[in-house]
């Protein structure tokens, strides 16, 4: 009521529009009793849980949606470059029918490399379409390409996928994958160094936002080696068969990948 009465002040002295003020009481927990006297003195009383407004606020802030939404995922692809040799063969053919005859193998496996490379956004696919073009991160790609390394990613290519995973942490699945296991390994490495095996595989299950989906040792193990192998491709991590460590290019990608993260984040919450 003391509040009300310096809205109506300011009212009286023009240092605020002239409107009818009405106060409420939000409350947790209020009795029925409570409940008139709030209304004899012209205030109206209303139930709320702080916990469903806190709950809605993280469900409904479109950045954080996004960021809970986007979660890693398998595609059953063990290294960056097994999808090299499909990504070459797009400068001769957009036709996935010729594609499939010039790679070989079964569909589901041609079709975990589009997947898979269209994740890391270096193809522009339609689904039940027959054209499969490289996208303007994949022609530069195949560009940087060094034939002496035959198949494996040459320096320009790990260096060009390494600054769009830290431009682009929330761009995919994949990406955020990439980035999630270099944090983890990360974070991790506070506690003990290097970083066993064991440990984040359990660890990078809850950071990705998996717990759900990968409850198995094994989905586990297989996930978290995936990723690690992809950081390592990168030059991110380094490891043995049963420990992990952190590259000095790991310790500089997880700083600068922070950052863009939290740019990122601030933009939508501008923009929103």
């Amino acid at each position: 009521m003391d509040y009300k009465n310096d809205l109506i002040g300011f009212q009286n002295d023009g240092k605020l529009l002239r409107a009818n003020i009405q106060p409420y009481l939000l409350c947790p927990t209020i009795k029925s009793g409570e409940r008139q006297f709030g209304l004899s003195e012209g205030v109206t009383c209303l139930n709320y849980s702080p916990e469903e407004i806190l709950k809605y606020f993280y469900q409904n802030i479109r950045p954080i949606a996004s960021f809970v939404e986007i979660k890693p995922i398998d595609i059953g692809i063990w290294n960056l470059h097994l999808v090299n040799k499909f990504i070459y063969e797009l400068r001769q053919t957009t036709s996935l029918k010729q594609l499939q005859d010039i790679i070989g193998g079964s569909k589901k496996t041609l079709y975990n490399k589009i997947k898979f490379a269209s994740e890391l956004r270096m193809i522009n696919w339609e689904p039940n379409t027959d054209s499969i073009v490289l996208s303007s991160l994949g022609k530069k790609y195949v560009e940087a390409r060094d034939k002496s390394y035959g198949e494996r990613l040459s320096e320009e290519q790990v260096e060009l996928l390494k600054r769009f995973v830290v431009q682009n942490p929330y761009e995919s699945s994949v990406i955020l994958g990439i980035a999630s296991v270099v944090e983890a390994t990360f974070a991790l490495a506070k506690n003990t160094y290097p970083v066993p095996m064991s440990h984040l595989c359990e660890y990078f299950t809850f950071h990705s936002g998996k717990f759900f989906d990968w409850q198995t040792t094994k989905a586990k193990y297989s996930a978290t080696r995936m990723y690690s192998n992809y950081a390592v491709d990168l030059g991110l991590l380094a490891k043995t068969e049963q420990s992990i460590y952190l590259t000095p290019e790991g310790f500089k990608f997880t700083i600068q990948m922070q950052l863009h993260k939290s740019l990122k984040l601030m933009d939508t919450l501008v923009v929103n």
